[in-house]
């Protein structure tokens, strides 16, 4: 979908998924004054309004998710129906579900950092614990079960904030259908052993699938893996997955209790609610010195967002080490075999686990190779040029007429003058008349006499 569509008081400017049930679209809510709000908008198949089980869980997502209002679950905005089109309008989270977050460090060779592990674990905690108290108006519990916690329905927004979303198989007192007999809805890797027996479910179902999505979180793997559902469903019975120290050496060992205590096949040995579950999760950043605070949460879901390899720099906390790629390969290295391959409907989109992470060695290598022939192919190049250079051009001749030279005549005669004689000198005598001097009437006369020398 690249044209905009106009459902209703709703913009559809794209579609985000589409599955059995509905489609989902990243959509804008205008209104009068300028309002303008981006959120998306989740469409039943027209086709389906007839099945009434569908209808019916569309309906009683929208009823439950709209009772719920919890700044760490995604809010419902609106629910009607435009175009014999059942469609419930739902808040936008700006940020990745846990499973890209998981995809996205494993594909770099590094692990989800723990800090962030125990904030956002902690915060859906929270967020479900809520929703396991809730009550109608009445004052009655409604024992609400969200029965479909996985990575994909938990999201880390760039602003910090954790956010669970898709209430569409939850269960509540209040809910008319009911599941049959040996039908187990929710994701087969996420199921509790009561979930996989057919019985009757409460809070704990959700606290062992959490736990599970912790394990995933902390390790970079799935914990149940298997060739077949049969398979599958043995390993959760049987808890058969490593144990995630051997997996991730760093992890301390307070969360480590935490997630063997949430995953405890019997489910009056898990924790007693989903606050005693985010309380042992805060202990445990009191207890290591985290600082998970929302800028830091921010960056990473960021980071994801934007395909970055390279870790947000300016919020890691003190404790929080990088964990190096060679450590992660011997960690997986160590599980692989006892993993076994994943699910054949997960094959096409999980990647392998122990290849992803050989990835940045691999590639490591080829660089070097690349470089050593890059010089060694350099070098043949120069000592073809200097063999095979052309020979220094001599300077060019410049050939001079032949210009014929005067012959040497005699040499120039001297002439000597004849000593001129000297100039007379005129010697003046003065005679002064001595009447006149005496009358003093007549100015005296110098009388000139010339004598010849």
């Amino acid at each position: 979908m690249t044209a905009q569509v106009t459902f209703g008081r709703y913009l559809l400017e794209r579609r985000i998924a589409n599955g059995g049930m509905g489609e989902v679209f990243l959509a804008r809510q205008t209104g009068p004054s300028g309002f303008d709000r981006v959120c998306v908008v989740k469409r039943m198949h027209p086709h389906l309004e007839a099945d009434p089980e569908v209808s019916s869980m569309f309906l009683e997502e929208a009823q439950l998710t709209a009772q719920i209002t919890h700044p760490y679950v995604a809010q419902v905005y609106d629910f009607g129906r435009v175009d014999n089109a059942f469609y419930l309008a739902m808040e936008h989270v700006d940020g990745p579900p846990l499973g890209t977050v998981i995809k996205h460090f494993s594909s770099s060779g590094r692990f989800v950092p723990l800090d962030f592990i125990c904030r956002v674990v902690s915060q859906a905690a929270q967020a479900l614990d809520y929703a396991h108290r809730l009550k109608d108006a009445q004052g009655v519990a409604l024992e609400l079960i969200h029965r479909d916690i996985s990575p994909q329905n938990i999201l880390v927004s760039k602003d910090g904030l954790t956010k669970v979303i898709d209430f569409g198989i939850a269960k509540a007192r209040t809910t008319a259908r009911r599941t049959q007999v040996g039908l187990v809805r929710g994701k087969i890797g996420y199921l509790s052993p009561e979930q996989l027996a057919s019985e009757p479910l409460d809070f704990r179902t959700d606290i062992y699938s959490l736990g599970l999505v912790m394990y995933e979180l902390v390790t970079g793997r799935r914990a149940v893996l298997g060739n077949n559902d049969l398979e599958m469903i043995g390993n959760i019975r049987a808890r058969n997955w490593p144990a995630a120290a051997t997996v991730r050496p760093d992890c301390p060992k307070a969360l480590l209790d935490v997630i063997a205590k949430a995953t405890e096949p019997d489910r009056n040995a898990r924790y007693g609610s989903m606050a005693e579950l985010s309380a042992a999760l805060e202990a445990v950043i009191a207890q290591q010195g985290y600082m998970p605070l929302p800028p830091r949460l921010g960056a990473i879901a960021a980071e994801v967002m934007e395909g970055r390899r390279t870790a947000p720099t300016g919020f890691d906390s003190p404790t929080d080490t990088d964990v190096n790629t060679q450590a992660h390969q011997r960690a997986v290295a160590t599980t692989a075999e006892h993993a076994g391959p994943l699910p054949p409907w997960e094959r096409k989109t999980q990647p392998d686990r122990s290849a992803v992470t050989r990835r940045p060695a691999a590639r490591r290598a080829w660089w070097a190779a690349a470089l050593i022939l890059g010089a060694g192919a350099v070098a043949f190049a120069g000592a073809l040029w200097w063999m095979n250079r052309a020979p220094p051009r001599p300077a060019p001749v410049v050939l001079v007429p032949d210009v014929k030279m005067p012959e040497p005549g005699p040499p120039p005669e001297v002439v000597v003058a004849p000593r001129a004689e000297p100039a007379p000198v005129v010697m003046a005598e003065e005679h002064v008349d001595a009447g006149a001097a005496a009358s003093g009437d007549a100015p005296a006369r110098a009388v000139v006499k010339k004598k010849r020398r």
